[in-house]
């Protein structure tokens, strides 16, 4: 059974908020697209899939959306 989804709108700004405090970059800096929808949820995280820049499939794990 999976857990309720965040909205990726809110998904997104978590994501550029930690990404530019971790790695200094936007989150368009470092992957060339994120699926919207995620491929799993659990209690405290979903998972969403993507693609960095050089083509590479990447399971990015968000966790703690404030």
């Amino acid at each position: 059974m999976e857990c309720p989804t965040v909205n990726y709108s809110e998904v997104h700004k978590f994501m550029e908020k930690e990404y530019k405090k971790i790695y200094n970059k936007k989150v368009d800096e470092l992957f060339d697209n994120i699926e919207t929808v995620p491929l799993g949820s659990a209690s405290i995280a979903q998972v969403h899939k993507g693609f960095l820049k050089d083509g590479t499939p990447v399971a990015i794990k968000v966790s703690e959306i404030n």
